[in-house]
């Protein structure tokens, strides 16, 4: 049988809110970076921040292949089983 809409949204949108968190933390962590630096120090706190969020995003999206590779695993099972 074919999957329903809201089956396919309660799949979909946790998924789009994943790929989201990661820029919008790294923005969330820029603009309090930004907005709490004494002053005269913010280029300097920015300018330490910017290699950091991109390790720590870059090394997400790294490991990002354990979520596809065991939903692919996963969906594979099932469908051996045939569902059961």
């Amino acid at each position: 049988p074919q999957p329903t809409v809201r089956e396919l949204a309660a799949f979909y949108v946790p998924c789009l809110c994943l790929w989201i968190s990661g820029p919008l933390l790294s923005l969330v962590d820029t603009a309090s970076v930004g907005l709490s630096a004494a002053p005269g120090t913010g280029a300097y706190q920015l300018g330490a921040l910017g290699p950091a969020t991109t390790f720590i995003d870059g090394s997400s999206y790294l490991f990002t292949f354990l979520n596809v590779a065991t939903t692919n695993l996963y969906a594979s099972a099932v469908a051996d089983d045939g569902g059961r």
